[in-house]
């Protein structure tokens, strides 16, 4: 009846931490019986009396086995309808101070029943130091931040939150750290506590039992992070986009609808002209006075710039893919599909369109680009690999059957201000070649390398006036949590001068407004030099279309 209120621990037992020797028990293999209540001490302990309770009635008992760290005033008391009472003290100079906590056991011989146990547990919170990294948290987005609790010393490092800003909020709130531990602490923003486009400024005061007590985290919160209550709406897809630098006319082609925006960069006004279908690609004349686009179907517009009407409509044989505005009424056309396909070239004046000769085939999906001041136009065939470096020959208004190609990975490109450069996507920076009409084995000579940041381009503007070149990329995907980067470079030594966080945007979709990380499409820099204008899209990875623009300050 005694034993059934107890539990047998073993025959033979190790005692845990910081005990007196066992060795008898294990040579005479003596049952001991335990108590479910559990003795818990801490480095803050000194003198006290300690209750425990058993189901054991009225014994009298002897402490039979302690801990070297526990001195109690006697060594003999009784048990009194289920109470045991001990006076007792702590010798913390007989506790190893490497050793947090531990866990031992007090053994009583109790008359009439045997020897009994009960749990002691000692935490050390002596010796303990607290460490946060970073030192201040900063929120230019609402995403959660974290900071780092550290226990560089010896004993248990206990910690609680005691106080924080009332638009904040902490998980987790408390806790221990083992010697040599860490715990990540997550801070977030709580919405509806805070309002847009205001900064804020507090504090969490972190108490534990370190020599300091209390540590001081600093929290700001910038003008930028919260959500906006009227979050951007998606209102078209973007296709093409040209700016032409001496008029700083930008000409922007969406679907969904189609339309035709164009924007005076000096002026801010913008006009926006519906078109029956939708544009593919847009191409300025040199002197900004004329565009041709480049339609979804087999069709090509004649547009005027200075009235906004689109005076001609040109059915061709192709869908264009890429458009080019040459010289004296002509313009170049890339197909989009067909495999192999030839170049067409359309007399603006006549409406005539010639393809060139089946023995001068370039790829579908070809980019073209007029090189200013020249009856010349590189070309680049981004569905094959390499893609190659292409020179056609305009000086007869069709381009010639006869092209020079490069054997080299080109893929997207852009020429140079000055018409002896090409920036391709893939870093590299090429000196343009003469056109001979010949096939190259090899690569066009190259000037350097701006790729060191940039896996692959996706927008790139240089400026004469600053000798600058600014490039950005798409390729961000194994940056969680980011918008894309645009480098700027001097553009005779290319070193990299500069870096402007592309801003990402808040989006309401679906009554749900959430902050998406952007890439540029396009860039464009003005011709003194001092604002770049980018197209931006949200993140591929995202899965969802539209764009915006953003002005940088330079």
């Amino acid at each position: 009846m005694k034993r059934a209120a107890l539990y047998i621990v073993s025959g033979i037992i190790l005692l845990a931490g910081i005990s007196c020797s066992n060795k008898f028990l294990e040579e005479n293999e003596v049952d001991l019986f335990g108590i479910a209540d559990t003795l818990f001490l801490t480095s803050y302990d000194e003198t006290l009396q300690v209750t425990l309770q058993t189901s054991l009635s009225n014994h009298d008992f002897t402490i039979y086995m302690q801990p070297k760290f526990l001195s109690f005033n006697s060594m003999h008391g009784e048990i009194r309808n289920g109470s045991i009472s001990l006076d007792l003290t702590v010798l913390h100079e007989n506790i190893d101070a490497w050793q947090p906590f531990f866990y031992t056991m007090v053994v009583l011989d109790v008359e009439n029943v045997g020897l009994v146990g009960f749990n002691v547990v000692y935490t050390d919170y002596r010796n303990v130091s607290l460490y946060c990294s970073p030192t201040s948290l900063t929120f230019t987005f609402p995403d959660s931040l974290e900071f780092i609790l550290s226990n560089n010393g010896y004993g248990l490092l206990a910690w609680q939150i005691t106080a924080i800003p009332e638009w904040l909020t902490v998980s987790p709130g408390e806790g221990t750290i083992l010697p040599g531990n860490y715990q990540p602490v997550t801070v977030r923003i709580l919405p509806q506590m805070v309002t847009s486009g205001q900064a804020y400024s507090g504090s969490i005061k972190i108490g534990n039992n370190s020599g300091s007590g209390y540590y001081t985290l600093p929290v700001y919160i910038t003008e930028s992070a919260i959500p906006p209550a009227d979050a951007d709406q998606i209102t078209s897809l973007l296709t093409d986009a040209e700016y032409h630098h001496n008029s700083g006319i930008m000409a922007i082609c969406t679907k969904s609808p189609n339309q035709l925006i164009l924007l005076n960069t000096v002026t801010q006004h913008s006009d926006t002209i519906p078109l029956q279908k939708t544009p593919n690609c847009i191409s300025f004349s040199e002197d900004g006075q004329r565009a041709v686009i480049g339609y979804s179907v087999a069709s090509v517009g004649y547009f005027d710039v200075g009235s906004r009407v689109i005076t001609a409509e040109y059915d061709i044989d192709c869908i264009p893919y890429d458009i080019v505005l040459g010289d004296n009424e002509w313009c170049y056309i890339a197909p989009t599909e067909d495999q192999w396909v030839q170049l067409r070239s359309l007399n603006l004046s006549t409406g005539e369109l010639f393809v060139n000769s089946p023995a001068s085939q370039i790829y579908e999906k070809t980019i073209i680009k007029k090189i200013p001041g020249k009856p010349l136009m590189a070309g680049t065939q981004t569905a094959l690999s390499p893609s190659g470096l292409l020179l056609f020959d305009l000086s007869a208004g069709k381009a010639s059957d006869l092209f020079t190609r490069y054997h080299e990975s080109i893929d997207r490109f852009w020429i140079s201000k000055d018409t002896t450069r090409l920036y391709a996507a893939y870093g590299n920076v090429y000196i343009i070649p003469e056109y001979d009409g010949e096939f190259h084995s090899s690569a066009p000579p190259v000037y350097g390398n701006i790729g060191a940041d940039l896996y692959s381009i996706s927008a790139l503007d240089d400026c004469p006036v600053t000798n600058t070149v600014f490039a950005g990329t798409a390729n961000i995907h194994y940056q969680t949590g980011t918008s894309a980067q645009i480098y700027q470079f001097n553009a005779t030594n290319l070193n990299k001068t500069a870096a402007y966080t592309v801003k990402p945007v808040w989006l309401n979709i679906s009554g749900s407004t959430s902050l998406y990380y952007t890439f540029p499409r396009f860039l464009f820099v003005n011709n003194e030099g001092t604002k770049m204008y980018v197209l931006k899209s949200p993140r591929n990875d995202y899965g969802i279309e539209g764009w915006f623009m953003e002005t940088i300050d330079l």
